[in-house]
């Protein structure tokens, strides 16, 4: 009995063991079985991530491509506008070249059509005037030599009837006078005497009359014009006091309104503007450095440098073409091209009976000309204007300030008038 207590017992123990190593090995078991699945976990935890970074790199991908798809589309769509804009671009401007051809052309055609009337009216009435000016010549010419005739016979008749034989009776009265004093003699001293003086004074009203231009005389001087040049950023041309040109000492009797304008620029330099009123004036020569005084010509001399005797003579036509130089005398001359850089530059303008050229004497250019020489409010220069034309079918030469010579030249520094520079002038 007792012995098989024992057996049931150890078989017991034995089975309560042997549960025990299974519940231990199912423990272990279940523990490895727990550590594969937790390794299995954090391997899909990690091709769960990579898999999500390949996502968001699908996914930038796709986001930059969606742009460039955008930007492609945007280059696509600008490139149709502008070639859209392009077409209308063109079809506009062949529409507006058609327009403006056809406008141009009626204008060109109306413009030929009045020009070709103005030219033979122009001719016409220059081929009057230079008949006329002939004419005036020849009437002058003959009208002169009658009156110098006349004159001759008149002084003759003078001195054969009355001259002589009152001198040869003043001169006997005058002796009978002086050795034996009578009124009679008093009156006639006195007579010869207010003769003689009132003989002086018609010959010097005579002689002042003569110069052929305006030049006054006062004390013995010669009183030289006198112009305002405007000192002011942008002048009015139409405020700009007018320097006429109305002296002609020589030439005949054609003498065309002409006048000249200048302005001083600060920074800039000195504008000046000429114009004449000649319907259809001779401009021959297209090149600078022509000789345009032969042309139907405006001239500007001014002498910068009151140190130095030093002009420059500017001279231009109708076709805006220059002969310039620097001189110290006619003789002795340098072209402006020799000297600076900073050459001028003429604009020619043709209106209804009259025509202008402009220019501008920068700072530099008077400054390589005259040795350093610069403008500045205030300062003062001398020059004088000019119109002329050597060969055209009425000669002549006009000055502004006067000249006293024998013979055309307008090489005289002597006879310059003063530009003084101020401030801005109001009519």
């Amino acid at each position: 009995m007792e012995s098989n207590e024992k057996m049931q017992n150890a078989k017991k123990e034995f089975d309560q063991i042997a549960e025990n190593e299974t519940a231990n090995f199912k423990i272990t078991l279940l523990e490895k079985h727990l550590m594969e699945s937790r390794e299995a976990h954090l391997e899909l935890k990690q091709q769960e991530l990579e898999l999500r970074d390949k996502q968001l790199a699908v996914i930038a991908d796709m986001q930059k491509a969606n742009e460039e798809a955008k930007a492609i589309d945007q280059k696509l769509v600008d490139k149709i506008d502008e070639s859209v804009q392009s077409i209308k671009t063109e079809m506009f401007e062949a529409w507006q070249e058609t327009v403006r051809d056809a406008l141009v052309a009626e204008t060109k055609a109306l413009v030929e059509n009045k020009l070709s009337e103005y030219d033979t009216i122009y001719r016409k009435q220059n081929e009057v005037i230079g008949a006329q000016a002939k004419l005036i010549d020849k009437l002058t010419t003959s009208y002169r030599f009658m009156k110098l005739l006349c004159s001759a016979l008149v002084i003759v008749a003078i001195l054969v009837f009355a001259v002589i034989p009152t001198g040869q009776y003043a001169f006997e009265e005058i002796g009978k006078f002086l050795s034996e004093p009578t009124w009679w003699g008093g009156v006639v001293l006195a007579a010869a005497v207010i003769l003689q003086c009132f003989l002086v004074a018609a010959y010097q009203d005579v002689a002042g009359r003569c110069t052929g231009c305006a030049a006054a005389q006062k004390g013995g001087q010669k009183i030289m014009r006198t112009y305002t040049v405007v000192c002011r950023e942008a002048p009015d041309r139409t405020a700009i006091e007018k320097a006429p040109i109305d002296c002609y000492p020589w030439g005949g009797n054609y003498r065309p309104r002409a006048y000249g304008q200048c302005a001083f620029v600060p920074g800039k330099g000195l504008a000046v503007r000429m114009t004449a009123w000649e319907s259809n004036p001779k401009a021959v020569y297209t090149v600078v450095g022509d000789p345009v005084y032969k042309d139907s010509c405006l001239e500007f001399f001014a002498s910068f440098d009151p140190q130095s005797q030093k002009y420059m003579n500017f001279e231009m036509n109708a076709n805006g073409i220059y002969l310039a130089s620097v001189r110290t005398n006619k003789a002795d001359k340098r072209m402006v091209a020799d000297l600076t850089a900073s050459l001028p530059v003429v604009h020619a303008e043709r209106n209804d009976g009259c025509w202008s050229v402009e220019t501008l004497f920068t700072d530099a250019f008077i400054r390589d000309c005259f040795d350093g020489c610069t403008l500045t409010h205030g300062g003062a220069f001398r020059g004088n204007f000019y119109k002329c034309g050597d060969e055209t079918e009425a000669p002549h030469y006009g000055c502004w300030s006067p000249i006293e010579n024998p013979t055309p030249s307008f090489h005289l520094p002597a006879y310059f008038g003063e530009f003084r520079i101020v401030g801005y002038k109001q009519n």
